[in-house]
C-alpha cells in the first residue's frame, strides 16, 4: 500500500513482506532478525537499540508514557509560564542542532497536539473534542504559544529544504 501525503515522498508498509521473509508472525523481546551481511558495525548499533543504557526512548516491558500526564487538567497561570519556558528551552536546543525527536517533540503538550495529525488548524489541540471551559484560558494560551513553536520549525525546515537558507561555510571563494 503506497502512501505518504508529502510531494516526492512514496511510503510502504513493509510489515507482512518482513514478517514472510523472516518466517516469524511476531518478535520477542531480545529477538533479533538478520541478514548474512549483517557485520560488526551493524551490531553494535543494534544493541544500542532497546538497551536502557544507550537509547535514551527504552521502556522497560509495560512501560508507558501515554497516561502519566493528564493535559486537560487545569492549569494555573504560574504553571503555563513554566511549560512555556521549558519549551522555550527546547526550542533554542533545537536551534543549535539537537534533533526535534529529542527537544520539541519531547513535550507532552506538543505531542498531544500533533497526534494523530490535525487536518485543520481547530483541530491542532490536547484537548479535542471538548470546548473550553471556565478555569481553561491558560489552554488557550498554551495552545497559542505551542502553535507559534510548531509552525516556526516548520518554516525553518522549509526554508532550509528548499535552500533558501545558506552558510557561511557553504560557500567556496576563489581569487
Amino acid at each position: 500500500m503506497g502512501g505518504g501525503d508529502q510531494q516526492g515522498i512514496m511510503a510502504f508498509d513493509v510489515t507482512s513482506k518482513f514478517r514472510a521473509a523472516a518466517g516469524v508472525t511476531a518478535l520477542e523481546l531480545g529477538e533479533l532478525v538478520k541478514d548474512g551481511f549483517f557485520s560488526l558495525f551493524e551490531s553494535v548499533g543494534a544493541l544500542e537499540i532497546m538497551d536502557p543504557k544507550m537509547d535514551s526512548g527504552c521502556l522497560a516491558p509495560g512501560e508507558s508514557l501515554d497516561e502519566d500526564y493528564d493535559v486537560t487538567r487545569v492549569l494555573s497561570p504560574g504553571e503555563v509560564i513554566g511549560i512555556i519556558d521549558q519549551m522555550f528551552c527546547l526550542e533554542m536546543a533545537w536551534y543549535q542542532g539537537y534533533p526535534l525527536s529529542q527537544t520539541l517533540l519531547t513535550n507532552v503538550y506538543i505531542d498531544r497536539m500533533l497526534e494523530p495529525e490535525p487536518m485543520v488548524l481547530g483541530d491542532a489541540d490536547f484537548i479535542r473534542g471538548k470546548a473550553v471551559g471556565e478555569g481553561e484560558t491558560m489552554h488557550v494560551v498554551l495552545r497559542a504559544y505551542c502553535l507559534g513553536v510548531v509552525k516556526c520549525c516548520w518554516y525553518i525546515n522549509d526554508r532550509i529544504k528548499f535552500e533558501h537558507y545558506y552558510e557561511v561555510s557553504f560557500f567556496f571563494f576563489f581569487f
